[in-house]
């Protein structure tokens, strides 16, 4: 029993000092001057319940993303396909933004033949014609086409009714007879709800605000809220603290767009609604020029639309009920000689459109049948389209009834590009009528007119070289009574000739070129003998510095040059014609914007000289006029 005690306490004190003797040195304690071990510990591995966690989380993050930006788009209503050399007449949703222009008419002076005109700033009267003829201009809003409302506007709409800030793309259709511009508003895909505010200032009192908020839901539907307020100075200040009345014209203007929807597949249905109040003051003329009537209003428009397809691809099918009411108030005026027009005036229109087409990557065949009503009055407008695209040679025609003249409108359209470096376009337009006999003191009968439009062009060191005519037979002008104050008879233009030359492309790197002109060969009411604009640009993103695109420069300085206009007024006191012509004009522009992530502050300066002159003879435009503000959007 000794023994075996005396065992036991041997071992227990040999066996620490063999352990202690079988430990490793610590090698990873810090030795002076040694360095320092930056080696990361290992990560335990996540056991399977969390694994599965966290791949959960990743999926359900990559399904929503791809959900973001699968849902189905509201129905568009088709656009045509293009018979120009080149696609410098289609503007998407950046350039329409980033372009000078800050209304439709503006947008417009980049076809060449078109002339616009303004009595003032943002929110004076704006109208554009074609060839001197005012009811040329046609413009169609998600198909259906702006009706002007106004009992005083001869029915030619101003164009200040149509809100670029609302759109998505612009196409402007350009035949030989008439220019048809297609705008399609703007309608969101994503989940992720995006927003834009807009800010601006700037001379003559001008200050601005506009909002835009559009989401689409897991379930397909579609919800867009948008709003819009500016003011402008209204008369302008002498040194001596007097109000002229002479330079009038711009007001105010509020506005709130709303759109509700759902699209699934290919079946979609919203409704879109806009209210506008808007007012201007009179605008005095020089001499014995009458003035321009002031305007003081509301316009409410709702669309309802249901559609089938996929108006680019496919067959596709839409049905489109639009309903538009305008109210005039307190506006009785000497210049009011419609005894149907009171001092409050409310007017209501309904146009029902349906529309069946199938297109694919070369053809387009479409039928559209248009129903308007009025004051208890129906007219039906048919129309069919089809055309073929191909690179070597692309053709088009389009025909079309108007009851309300009882007029048959035909276009036939030819592109002609054997090479890449060139190519032709020719247009030929007839419009016949059913002996309409027109309003005019002479009676005179309405005889077909015909146009023909014929341009060519060539590719040569990045620039486009283009020269074109323009053969317009005698055909009759509609007068612009929201600006000449009476109803005037329909004018009786004759044949001419125009002849049109274009300048477009890169000068070197980012600096661009754009100049477009027309010469006609004789003088006709409301149409320049000569006219050309210049458009010299720096557009960059500055790759080289900003790799990711997260910068961006957009300079332009822009020349206009037109010679003397003549309008025709009617005098109301002597109820006497009175003939005015302008004055010579030369205009520079600069539009200045710089954007930085998805912010863009932006500088205007419109009429850069400060010289004095005239877009509608006898009414004096503003001006040198600054605007500078910052436009964001984001998606959050």
């Amino acid at each position: 029993m000794a023994v075996w005690l005396f065992a036991m306490v041997l071992l227990s004190g040999v066996a620490p000092s063999v352990a202690r003797t079988q430990v490793r040195t610590d090698t990873t304690q810090r030795r002076p001057g040694a360095p320092v071990d930056t080696t990361k510990p290992r990560v335990p591995l996540l056991d399977s319940a969390a694994q599965a966690r966290a791949q959960r989380r990743i999926d359900s993050i990559a399904a929503f993303r791809r959900g973001d930006t699968i849902k189905a788009p509201l129905a568009q209503f088709e656009k045509p396909l293009s018979m120009e050399i080149d696609e410098r007449l289609r503007f998407n949703r950046n350039q329409i933004l980033t372009s000078e222009a800050t209304n439709l008419s503006e947008l417009l002076a980049k076809v060449p033949g078109v002339t616009h005109y303004a009595s003032g700033w943002l929110a004076s009267a704006h109208l554009a014609a074609y060839g001197g003829d005012f009811s040329r201009v046609r413009v169609f809003m998600d198909g259906i086409e702006m009706d002007a409302n106004d009992p005083r506007s001869n029915g030619i709409p101003d164009l200040i009714d149509v809100h670029l800030w609302l759109l998505d793309e612009v196409v402007i259709e350009r035949s030989a007879g008439e220019v048809r511009v297609w705008c399609r508003t703007a309608s969101t895909t994503r989940m992720t709800p995006y927003t834009r505010t807009d800010v601006f200032t700037g001379d003559l009192n001008t200050n601005g605000f506009r909002a835009l908020f559009g989401r689409r839901f897991m379930n397909g539907m579609i919800l867009q809220v948008n709003g819009e307020q500016f003011a402008t100075q209204q008369g302008r200040q002498s040194q001596f603290g007097t109000t002229t009345a002479v330079g009038k014209g711009d007001g105010g203007n509020q506005t709130l767009n709303a759109r509700l929807g759902y699209a699934h597949k290919k079946w979609s249905a919203d409704v879109y609604g806009l209210a506008t109040t808007r007012d201007r003051n009179a605008q005095a003329g020089f001499d014995s020029t009458p003035p321009i009537i002031a305007y003081k209003g509301a316009r409410r428009e709702v669309s309802t639309r249901i559609g089938y397809g996929d108006t680019a691809d496919g067959l596709w099918s839409q049905v489109v009920f639009n309903s538009l009411r305008t109210r005039l108030e307190g506006l009785r005026s000497k210049a009011d000689t419609d005894t149907t027009i009171h001092s409050d005036t409310t007017r209501s229109r309904d146009q029902k459109m349906f529309a069946v087409g199938y297109r694919t990557k070369t053809t387009q065949l479409s039928f559209t049948e248009r129903l308007r009503t009025l004051n208890g009055r129906a007219w039906s407008s048919p129309a069919i389209r089809a055309a073929y695209l191909s690179d070597l040679l692309s053709a088009g025609v389009f025909a079309e009834r108007q009851a309300i003249d009882s007029s048959k409108h035909i276009d036939g359209s030819v592109r002609f590009s054997p090479v890449r470096w060139a190519g032709l376009s020719l247009s030929q337009s007839v419009r016949a009528f059913d002996n309409v006999v027109t309003s005019d003191s002479t009676k005179t009968r309405r005889k077909n007119e015909a146009q023909t439009r014929f341009e060519g062009g060539v590719l040569w060191h990045a620039k486009w070289f283009t020269v074109g005519a323009i053969r317009q037979s005698r055909f009759f002008q509609r007068p612009p009574t929201l600006v000449t104050g009476s109803h005037n008879d329909l004018l009786i233009a004759p044949a001419s000739l125009g002849l049109t030359f274009g300048v477009r492309g890169k000068l070197y790197r980012d600096i661009g070129l754009d100049v477009q002109g027309v010469r006609w060969d004789s003088a006709a009411f409301y149409r320049p003998l000569f006219s050309t604009r210049t458009d010299l640009s720096l557009v960059t993103n500055w790759l080289s510095r900003f790799p990711k695109g997260e910068f961006g420069v957009n300079l332009h300085v822009i020349h206009e040059l037109r010679d003397p206009i003549t309008f025709r007024y009617t005098n109301e006191t002597t109820k006497k014609d009175v003939i005015t012509t302008s004055l010579r004009t030369q205009i520079y522009t600069t539009l200045f914007e710089i954007r930085i992530q998805r912010a863009v502050i932006f500088y205007h300066f419109h009429n850069m000289t400060g010289q004095a002159y005239e877009l509608f003879p006898g009414i004096v435009m503003p001006r040198q006029v600054q605007m500078y503000g910052v436009r964001w959007d984001f998606w959050n």
